[in-house]
């Protein structure tokens, strides 16, 4: 029997969400400096819901923003 199960790599990278705001150290102070080019929560939250909804889909797939580096955008 065939398993319909598979793997793919979803990456929100930076969000400005709750969380973001309680980092502390050297991640709180970088992730403040980059909250200006950051996704909002709901575009960070893209990627995993088109990994898990989207029919074209396939595994092995990487789906993660597409500006700055990979570091903000849409997938």
């Amino acid at each position: 029997m065939q398993s319909s199960t598979f793997a793919v790599a979803v990456h929100p990278c930076g969000a400005d969400t709750e969380l973001a705001r309680h980092l502390t150290g050297v991640c709180g102070r970088l992730m403040r400096m980059l909250i200006p080019i950051a996704n909002t929560a709901e575009t960070g939250a893209w990627p995993t819901l088109l990994g898990v909804t989207s029919p074209g889909v396939e595994g092995g797939q990487y789906l993660g923003p597409s500006r700055f580096g990979e570091a903000s955008g849409s997938a």
